[in-house]
């Protein structure tokens, strides 16, 4: 199991596409698991993120208090498995992404 964390402060520029590429990531050895933290926005990122909780493996976590670091810290008690990926809601992953952080690590 590996999980996958980022934060987002408004991120509805990039979520609905970035989150749409989660949707097309092949499957690393042990599974994985998205935790999202809304980084107190104001936009609609929360009834983005919602509505992928259906289809990915999605932790959703709210954090009031501004700022990358302690959002992140939030995520923290939700880590499952034996690799932690940190990412940006801005970064598209391509399909074999997690099968090669995977593998890297095992090596």
């Amino acid at each position: 199991m590996l999980t996958v964390i980022f934060a987002t402060p408004n991120g509805m520029r990039t979520l609905p596409s970035v989150l749409d590429a989660y949707l097309a990531l092949e499957v690393p050895d042990g599974g994985w698991k998205l935790v999202v933290v809304d980084n107190s926005s104001t936009d609609r990122s929360r009834e983005c993120i919602s509505s992928f909780q259906d289809r990915l493996p999605l932790t959703y976590l709210y954090e009031e208090t501004l700022g990358k670091n302690v959002a992140l810290n939030a995520a923290v008690a939700h880590i499952e498995g034996d690799l932690v990926v940190l990412t940006d809601d801005d970064v598209f992953p391509r399909p074999d992404w997690l099968v090669r952080m995977r593998s890297v690590a095992n090596n």
